[in-house]
């Protein structure tokens, strides 16, 4: 009597066993050809702004306990666990307290990247990032440059909701003002544009408008002065070109088109991109798209780094440390909940908006129509979802993932609401009901910051890559 025959004779109970055991050898089988072991992952989603020391300090407080030391089978040494970091940077450290004593540890960069940082001043250095965040540093800059031309053109017709600024204890400023700030995202782009490559010309033209960080502070500072308005007028120009030959050159790119029209802005004629309805529609896109590809290169490079160390001879049972910007940790952990890969702990900073705050709606597939629009808060979040207006007092506020909508304003003045919604819809929302929490905004450009110890790090600001 064969095989076959000998299981179709068994029970159903006894054909789920066999399936069931089947696919546990299957599981087993894929854990071996990726080394023996899955690949652990303690999965750490932060705002840049925050200690980086601290939060790690935080994290193995919270991780290393007699439970998890048994149920993973590592020695509790702080050199079980590599630690990676979104951003890659040279000669990177971190001080951080495990088990109550200092320890200094190296990050690892979750993105392949070339270059050296010289002298601590962004203008003069180089660091060539993967091309989704290239593109996405390029983009953010072309952004706030084209609303500024927006506001050279018509400063009446310009949106000037008062939204909060950076920084503690900075006190609300006009959108423009805001918009201008974005412009020092000029850092980013420059960092990533090497000399003497293809898009070299593109930094020569840039540096020849702003030699260095205090040439744009100053236009910043002065943004309505001739003088600055022809040097953004010209810049606007520079990034909108860089930004086609870049995504020309990538072809995974091309087909982002931008509808633009010719306008004249003090005696220059500038293609200025018509941020329409189906523009708000392709920024979104990009936006996902930069997101999503930029995540999965982080994943694969982890995985091959993992492999080369486990294949160089070490520790197969080591514990990744990942830290991410907020705005990746979703996707992240979806990538990494699937072999060979095991998310074994995971933590947040990204706290929730607090009731009444007012935030601008992103990413929407089934309301697409909403893309780009308002809200206001209206409670606590629960099981995930933030409860948010958006101006239909008929339907009930809609429940949205954090990652769909950001923060413009923690705490908005009932007047700077009325700019966008009637005061009957401000007062409803407001008249909803739910609790609130403390929500920390973000830093959102990439700046220098000095560690512990007097070291250098570059942090980049959980920007929505």
């Amino acid at each position: 009597m064969s095989l076959d025959y000998k299981i179709f004779k068994l029970s159903n109970n006894h054909k789920i066993i066999i399936i069931y055991y089947t696919y546990i050898l299957s599981l087993y089988l894929e854990m071996a050809a990726a080394g023996g072991n899955p690949h652990k992952v303690i999965l750490v989603g932060e705002k840049h702004g925050d200690d980086l020391g601290e939060a790690l300090s935080e994290v193995f407080g919270e991780f290393v306990n007699a439970e998890n030391l048994k149920k993973y089978g590592f020695t509790g040494g702080e050199r079980d666990f590599v630690i990676y970091y979104e951003t890659p940077h040279t000669d990177m450290e971190v001080v951080f307290k495990y088990r109550n004593k200092s320890v200094r540890r190296t990050f690892l960069p979750l993105e392949d990247a070339t270059g050296v940082q010289s002298s601590g001043n962004v203008f003069d250095s180089i660091m060539q990032e993967s091309v989704p965040s290239v593109l996405t540093s390029i983009f953010y800059l072309l952004n706030s440059l084209s609303q500024l031309m927006c506001y050279y053109l018509d400063p009446a017709r310009f949106d000037a909701i008062a939204v909060q600024g950076h920084g503690s204890g900075a006190r609300g400023v006009s959108a423009i003002q805001t918009v201008v700030n974005e412009t020092s995202r000029l850092s980013d782009v420059l960092v990533n544009t090497t000399p003497g490559q293809p898009f070299g010309q593109f930094r020569m033209r840039m540096r020849a408008l702003f030699p260095d960080q205090q040439s744009l502070e100053r236009c910043i500072a002065n943004f309505n002065q001739q003088e600055c308005k022809e040097r953004f007028i010209d810049l606007y120009e520079i990034i909108r070109q860089y930004f086609d030959s870049f995504k020309t050159t990538h072809a995974q790119y091309a087909h982002i088109v931008f509808p633009t029209r010719p306008v004249t802005l003090t005696g220059k004629q500038i293609q200025l991109i018509h941020q329409t309805t189906a523009y708000a529609k392709i920024y979104h896109q990009l936006l996902e798209e930069l997101e999503s590809e930029r995540d999965e290169l982080m994943v694969r490079k982890l995985k091959s780094s993992i492999d080369a160390s486990i294949a160089g001879g070490g520790n197969p049972r080591q514990i990744s440390v990942l830290f991410v910007g907020n705005a990746h940790f979703v996707n992240m952990k979806r990538l990494l909940s699937t072999p060979p890969f095991e998310v074994i702990f995971e933590r947040t900073t990204r706290l929730e908006p607090q009731k009444g705050a007012l935030v601008r709606i992103q990413g929407l597939q089934s309301r697409p129509d909403l893309n780009g629009k308002y809200g206001i808060v209206t409670g606590a979040a629960s099981n995930g979802r933030t409860p948010v207006f958006c101006g239909d007092v008929s339907v009930p506020p809609l429940a949205l993932l954090r990652e769909k909508f950001e923060v413009v304003n923690e705490t908005p003045k009932d007047e700077s609401l009325e700019e966008i919604f009637t005061p009957d819809q401000v007062a409803y929302a407001k008249s909803l009901g739910g609790g609130s929490k403390r929500y920390k905004k973000c830093s959102k450009r990439r700046c220098y910051a000095r560690m512990r110890k007097g070291k250098r790090y570059k942090r980049r600001s959980a920007k929505k890559y």
